[in-house]
């Protein structure tokens, strides 16, 4: 942990921005906290899954779950992040959007937040969901993102990749995005396949397939092996209609090797990572993903998958690597369009495939 990064690093963003100025969590009151931190991810991102509960947003800041910092420039709201407490413990640091961007005051409310995290819970996880989407329609890429996490951030406290996928759909147009799931407890050195490889192992994928039951459709679709769950295949296959992603957390026991073997040899899943957390029985747990194709493309009732770019900041193999799992999400989604145009008359596939570039 290095605090003197940290310290000359908002010194020199509060000399960059002299008008700016900093509010921290409780200078506002809960309800106008709340409204700041919808407005300004609305700006950016049109919809984003917190506005969907402004009511529980308000709860969880009253009891201090969700901490947050804005920058305010001419009297304006310009950039927030927050800190939002887990139920493991671990701190996220997310939320983070900024207007103003090019002038470092995105950055400044993130290094404020790691600044009340290291003070105030250091001995607690930091993680972070970091958008690695490039470029998109007018809307920015998560580059800057990913060097303020990856560089300064990860130079201050170490913080490291263990898992990407397109977990989250919103804006207009509506589209998903890739997130490289990160954590300060996490070892570093391997890459996320690696990680995968050594839990794996080579074993045994034989043997009966245990069932799976959805948990949950929000913000993406979480199924784990459950006995009273519906057939494996029957809810795998089952992902291709939802809009958006579906995630398969399987912790990697003898019981559910053939459930890992099932879902990692389908042509649209993806291994994608390992969770931090081991599982129920003390082993860990392999992430598998996949991205669903739901509606029509000539009406723009599908979702769209936002073009990723893994930054050039983190090391090189790790980068290669993470670039590497997030390519094959893409695969899956140009074979499913190409199955759609297949499908369709000639006639279309020409409009098709402009609406698709």
């Amino acid at each position: 942990m290095n605090k003197e990064i940290l310290r000359e690093q908002l010194i020199n963003l509060e000399t960059r921005n002299a008008g700016m100025k900093i509010l921290n969590p409780g200078d506002l009151t809960s309800e106008k906290t709340a409204d700041n931190v919808i407005k300004l991810l609305k700006a950016m991102y049109v919809e984003h899954g917190i506005t969907k509960d402004k009511k529980k947003l308000v709860k969880d800041i009253e009891v201090g779950n969700v901490l947050s910092w804005f920058a305010q420039k001419d009297e304006n709201f310009v950039a927030t992040a927050s800190l939002v407490k887990q139920d493991d413990g671990a701190w996220e640091l997310g939320r983070a959007v900024s207007l103003d961007r090019g002038n470092g005051l995105g950055k400044r409310v993130i290094l404020e937040a790691l600044k009340f995290h290291l003070k105030n819970h250091s001995n607690e996880a930091l993680i972070a969901e970091v958008r690695a989407a490039d470029e998109f329609k007018q809307v920015p890429s998560g580059l800057a993102t990913q060097k303020i996490f990856f560089g300064t951030i990860n130079s201050i406290l170490p913080i490291t990749p263990f898992a990407i996928a397109p977990l989250f759909a919103h804006g207009d147009p509506l589209r998903n995005e890739q997130f490289i799931l990160s954590a300060s407890d996490i070892k570093p050195g391997k890459t996320i396949s690696e990680k995968i490889s050594d839990s794996i192992n080579n074993r045994s994928t034989k043997g009966t397939i245990p069932r799976l039951q959805v948990i949950q459709t929000a913000p993406f679709r979480l199924a784990i092996p459950n006995d009273n769950g519906k057939k494996a295949s029957q809810v795998a296959s089952e992902s291709v209609d939802f809009k958006g992603c579906s995630l398969f957390p399987v912790e990697v026991t003898d019981r559910n090797m053939p459930l890992i073997g099932m879902l990692s040899s389908r042509s649209d899943m993806v291994l994608c990572g390992v969770d931090r957390l081991l599982g129920n029985e003390g082993k860990p747990v392999v992430l598998i993903a996949t991205l669903g194709f739901h509606g029509n493309i000539l009406t723009g009732q599908s979702s769209e998958l936002a073009p990723t770019e893994v930054s050039e900041v983190l090391p090189t193999e790790m980068r290669k690597d993470t670039q590497a799992i997030a390519d094959k999400f893409s695969h899956i989604r140009e074979a499913q369009l190409n199955e759609f145009r297949d499908g369709l008359h000639p006639y279309f596939r020409t409009d098709i495939i402009k609406l698709s570039l």
